[in-house]
């Protein structure tokens, strides 16, 4: 049952974190939308989208950030854990700390099916280790 709690928190931040968008946001403070079960979730205006950037944040005992970053590379994997995906694969490595991660979401009638094409980074120190998931490309789905 932790390991499904676990999933089923990391499923939230991924999920919100992969719809972020970029840097275009930098200027707007960030405002707090919902706080629930040990997750945060922030939002602010994104200029020129009428798609508001996410920020999550929560706090997970007893996590590897090799466990975890294995986890969102891990295709085959997604759709045990992150609502509506329905295929995923790691597209390209770039770095120790950084890969670019593809997504098909499938959604609900009347929303189209999203493609992602996240852009992933991870750090970690002494007391926090940190994913940031941020949409480079995000296309309507076929019909």
């Amino acid at each position: 049952m932790k390991l499904r709690s676990y999933l089923t928190n990391l499923s939230l931040i991924v999920a919100f974190a992969a719809s972020a968008m970029s840097h275009a946001a930098a200027e707007q403070a960030w405002e707090l939308r919902r706080d629930r079960h040990g997750i945060q979730v922030h939002t602010r205006l994104v200029s020129g989208s009428p798609c508001d950037a996410v920020r999550t944040t929560t706090k997970l005992d007893s996590v590897r950030l090799s466990a975890l970053v294995a986890l969102i590379e891990d295709g085959e994997a997604c759709p045990d854990w992150a609502d509506r995906c329905a295929d995923s694969y790691l597209l390209e490595r770039l770095s120790d700390t950084e890969s670019r991660v593809y997504t098909h979401n499938h959604m609900p009638f009347p929303v189209k099916d999203r493609d992602v094409l996240a852009h992933v980074t991870w750090t970690q120190d002494a007391q926090t280790l940190a994913v940031a998931m941020n949409s480079v490309a995000t296309v309507d789905g076929m019909d």
